[in-house]
C-alpha cells in the first residue's frame, strides 16, 4: 500500500507485539531478543507428494525448532557475524566497497526467496519462487541468474535446486527434447507440459551451463552423469540453435521476442561448450572433441553475424545495424573455463557499455531504458581492470542507495524513473556473485566450506490411476450446460435428462487436453457413478484438468476446489476428510463436478489416482 507507508501497527492489520520492561538502565548494556518463526506444516506439493519443510525432515517439531534456535542463539550470532565480516572483506577486495554493499543485499534475498523442503528420503530440495512476476516455481531462467550465489556458497543447494527440474524432465510427464521452463506455481510443483513456454533454447542452454558449473565446483561430473541420456538429448537439441537461434523468447522475455538474438546465441554456444566439458569429465573424449569443434565454428559464425558495421560493438541480433546490447552471457565462458570466445569479444563489449552508460546504469539493450542488476554485474565482471568494473557498477549502487521505493531489492529498473522498477524480491539477484566466481581462488575458498553431503534422492513420485480420467482412456459422464438444481451433486439426483459424453470436455484450442466432447459455454455440470475398485489406496488424490475454476463432489460432499486453470493434468488433494472416507473398496461413488470458464481455451476432466514415492 504505497499511499500508506510506513503503516501504523493499529491500521487495519493483524499484528503481534512484544514488550520488555528493562527497568532502570544506567550505563549498562541490556539485550533481549524475540524469536518469530513460521511453521509451514507442509512446504511443497511435489507432484502429489506433500513435502515437509527441510528443518522438519528428522521429525523435529515446531517448538523443538524454536528451542534449538534459542539455545544456540549466542553461537549463531557469533558465527554469522564472523561470516559477514569475512564475506564483506572479500567482496570489497574483489570488487570494491560498493560491490560489497550490493552483495549484502543480494545474499539474503536470494536465499530467502527460495523454499527448502525434504524429499521422502530426507534429502534437500530447493524451490525458488518468482516473486513479483508470476509466482512460478523452479523457473529455469530464474535459477540461471541466481546460480552464481549457489555455486559460490553451496554446491549442495545448487544440486538441490536443479534436482526437481532434472527429475521432471526425465519423467514420462515431459515429452519434449528441450528443457522445461518451470514446474508450476509455488508451492504447487506439478509440472507444466507446455514445451518450455516458448523459451526452449534459453532453458536448455541454461541447464547445460548450470550442470557444468556444479561439475567445475566439485571437480567431477558425478551429479550430471546420472542423467547422461537426458543431457545428451538436450545438447543435440541445442546444436542448430547455437548457430542460428531463430525467433525466440529469451531471459529478457518482458521485452519481447528477438530473431537471432546475439546474446542468446552466445549462451547457446557456451551451452555446447559446457556439454563438451561434461562429456570430457564423463570420459567420452570423442563427444567432447566433437561438441568443442561445433562450438568453436559457431563462434566464428557469430562474430561475422554480430559485429556492427563500424566494428565498435556487438549487435542486438544478427545483422540488425543500429542496435546494441550487453553480451552478459559471456561471463560463463570465463567462469567455466570453456574459453570459446576470444578476449577481444569481451573487450569490445566493455568498451560499448561505457559509451552507453547512464547515471543509473547500462540498459539491457539499446531500445530500452531497463537495467538488469544481475546482467549488468555479469557484464562488468568481464572487465580486465578494476577501474572499468567500478565504472559500470557504481550507477547500480547509486540507484539502490537513492531510489525512493520501499521494496526489497529490485533486479530490473527503469533509468528514466528513479522511484520505479519492474521486479523485486526475486532470487535472481544471486547473479551479483558472478564476479566472485571469476576468481578461482575465491570460488574455492567459499565452496569448500560447504560440508553438506546429499544422500540418494527418493525416486520421482509415481502416479497410478485408480479411477481413470480421460488422460488414461475416455470415460462416460452425464453433463449439462444449463444451471441445475442446487442438489445436483447428491447420489439420488435424477440426471436422466442430461446429455451423455466422453471425457475430456472442452474446446479444440485448449492445450494438452484430448477433447472428446465439445464444451464451449461458460459452465458445465457433470456426474459419473462407479464402484471403487478393490484395494487399499494410500495418498489418494484427484487427477484433474480444469480451465478454469472447478468444484469436485464425492457423494454430495465438497471434496476439493481449485481456481484458475491448469496447462495439463495435475493432482489435486482431497481436502475434505468425510469425502476421503467415502472412497473405500466396493463402495458406490457419485462423482460430481462443476467447472466455470471465462476466457480463452477451456476444458475439464477428473479421475482418481494414488501418488507414491518412486524408487531409484
Amino acid at each position: 500500500d504505497d499511499a500508506n507507508v510506513p503503516r501504523a501497527v493499529n491500521n487495519n492489520q493483524p499484528v503481534m507485539a512484544m514488550a520488555f520492561n528493562f527497568g532502570t538502565v544506567s550505563g549498562a548494556h541490556i539485550q533481549q531478543h524475540v524469536i518469530v518463526a513460521y511453521d509451514e506444516i507442509k512446504a511443497i506439493n511435489y507432484f502429489g507428494e506433500a513435502l515437509s519443510p527441510y528443518w522438519a525432515r528428522n521429525g523435529t517439531t515446531f517448538n523443538q525448532m524454536m528451542a534449538t534456535a534459542s539455545n544456540n542463539y549466542a553461537t549463531y550470532v557469533t558465527k554469522t557475524a564472523a561470516f559477514d565480516t569475512q564475506l564483506m572483506t572479500d567482496m570489497t577486495t574483489e570488487g570494491g566497497a560498493n560491490y560489497a554493499q550490493i552483495g549484502a543485499l543480494a545474499y539474503r534475498q536470494t536465499f530467502t526467496a527460495t523454499g527448502l523442503a525434504a524429499d521422502p528420503s530426507g534429502q534437500l530440495l530447493a524451490f525458488p519462487k518468482e516473486n513479483s512476476s508470476n509466482g512460478d516455481v523452479s523457473t529455469v531462467d530464474v535459477l540461471y541468474p541466481m546460480f552464481p550465489q549457489l555455486l559460490l556458497f553451496s554446491p549442495t543447494v545448487a544440486k538441490a535446486s536443479l534436482q526437481p527440474v532434472m527429475d521432471y524432465a526425465n519423467s514420462s510427464l515431459w515429452h519434449f527434447d528441450n528443457a522445461p521452463h518451470d514446474l508450476g506455481t509455488y508451492p504447487l510443483v506439478l509440472g507444466r507440459p507446455d514445451g518450455g513456454e516458448e523459451m526452449p533454447v534459453e532453458e536448455t542452454a541454461n541447464m547445460l551451463i548450470m550442470l557444468d558449473g556444479i561439475a567445475k565446483a566439485e571437480g567431477s561430473s558425478e551429479y550430471a552423469d546420472q542423467f547422461w541420456p537426458l543431457i545428451s538429448k538436450w545438447a543435440n537439441f541445442l546444436k542448430p540453435y547455437a548457430n542460428t537461434p531463430g525467433l525466440q523468447l529469451t531471459t529478457d522475455d518482458f521485452l519481447g521476442v528477438i530473431t537471432n538474438s546475439t546474446n542468446l546465441a552466445v549462451k547457446a554456444i557456451i551451452g555446447l561448450g559446457a556439454f563438451a566439458d561434461l562429456a570430457r569429465r564423463h570420459g567420452d573424449t570423442a563427444t567432447a572433441n566433437s561438441y568443442t569443434a561445433i562450438a568453436q565454428a559457431d563462434v566464428t559464425h557469430w562474430m561475422n553475424q554480430s559485429i556492427s558495421s563500424d566494428g565498435t560493438h556487438w549487435l542486438l541480433s544478427y545483422g540488425q545495424q543500429g542496435s546494441g546490447a550487453q553480451m552478459y552471457n559471456l561471463v560463463f565462458d570465463q567462469i567455466l573455463g570453456t574459453n570459446l570466445f576470444p578476449a577481444s569479444v569481451a573487450a569490445k563489449d566493455i568498451a560499448y557499455d561505457k559509451t552507453v552508460l547512464t547515471p543509473l546504469g547500462v540498459p539491457i539493450r539499446s531500445t530500452t531504458n531497463i537495467v538488469g542488476i544481475d546482467w549488468s554485474i555479469w557484464d562488468a565482471s568481464l572487465a580486465t581492470n578494476a577501474a572499468d568494473f567500478q565504472t559500470l557498477i557504481t550507477p547500480i549502487y547509486t540507484y539502490l542507495n537513492t531510489t525512493g521505493t520501499r521494496v526489497p531489492m529490485r533486479d530490473k529498473y527503469d533509468t528514466s524513473n528513479l522511484n520505479g522498477g519492474l521486479f523485486q524480491a526475486r532470487s535472481v539477484v544471486g547473479g551479483v556473485f558472478a564476479k566472485m566466481l571469476t576468481d578461482p581462488a575465491m570460488w574455492s575458498k567459499y565452496s569448500s566450506q560447504d560440508t553438506n553431503v546429499l544422500g540418494p534422492y527418493a525416486g520421482f513420485p509415481v502416479t497410478t490411476a485408480v479411477v481413470p480420467s480421460g488422460n488414461e482412456s475416455p470415460q462416460t459422464w452425464r453433463f449439462t450446460t444449463v444451471t441445475p438444481p442446487g442438489n445436483f451433486m447428491v447420489p439420488g439426483f435424477n440426471d436422466s435428462a442430461w446429455a451423455s459424453g466422453q471425457s475430456g470436455f472442452g474446446t479444440a484450442i485448449t492445450p494438452n487436453l484430448i477433447v472428446n466432447t465439445v464444451w464451449n459455454s461458460p459452465d458445465i455440470w457433470m456426474r459419473r457413478k462407479f464402484t471403487m475398485p478393490a484395494g487399499t489406496f494410500s495418498n489418494l488424490q484427484f487427477e484433474v484438468f480444469h480451465d478454469e475454476d472447478v468444484e469436485i463432489y464425492v457423494n454430495g460432499l465438497l471434496a476439493a476446489t481449485d481456481s484458475g486453470y491448469t496447462t495439463g493434468y495435475t493432482t489435486l488433494p482431497i481436502t475434505d476428510l468425510q469425502s476421503r472416507l467415502q472412497l473405500v473398496a466396493g463402495k458406490t461413488i457419485t462423482l460430481a463436478v462443476h467447472c466455470h470458464q471465462t476466457t480463452g481455451g477451456q476444458g475439464v476432466d477428473v479421475g482418481l489416482v494414488t501418488v507414491q514415492p518412486g524408487v531409484r
